[in-house]
């Protein structure tokens, strides 16, 4: 039966529709073969989102109207505010190991010169001061650090 595209229908979708989905799959199905395993594995994470995107919201229809700027603006910001609550949970732990060392050192529970390595942005960096470093924000630079170690300019 032709619908008002003057294409034959079947469902939902129509004739033509079936057509040009059979050919972009073959076509896909030749080109996959030259991928190497890490290709096919980008393309299967593409495709694992694709599918749970049909599975909360239908199939995706280009034809229906979207902001797709504003749709990718609104991700972007998202996986912002998931950088950023990744960062500060690891400063967050960092700061706990240096708090419980600093705690055992007042304590007498371990030796007094304890070497606890943090990380400081870019680099890791050790000392031997766990209970002055206990409050300190481990983003500070490595000068500062070892400025307080040996209690001025070194």
């Amino acid at each position: 039966m032709k619908g008002s595209s003057g294409r034959f229908e079947s469902g939902t979708r129509t004739m033509g529709d079936d057509l040009q989905r059979q050919a972009l799959a073959r076509n896909i199905a030749i080109r996959l073969q030259a991928c190497s395993v890490d290709e096919l594995r980008v393309q299967d994470r593409v495709l694992g989102r694709l599918e749970l995107g049909r599975q909360r919201y239908g199939d995706l229809d280009l034809s229906r109207p979207r902001d797709w700027r504003r749709e990718r603006f609104e991700e972007r910001l998202d996986a912002l505010v998931y950088d950023v609550c990744d960062e500060l949970v690891l400063e967050d732990a960092t700061r706990a190991e240096l708090r419980e060392a600093a705690r055992r050192e007042m304590l007498g529970d371990g030796p007094s010169a304890a070497v606890i390595e943090f990380d400081a942005g870019d680099r890791t960096r050790s000392s031997s001061v766990p209970a002055q470093l206990a409050g300190a924000d481990p983003r500070d630079s490595y000068d500062e650090l070892e400025i307080a170690e040996t209690g001025g300019e070194g």
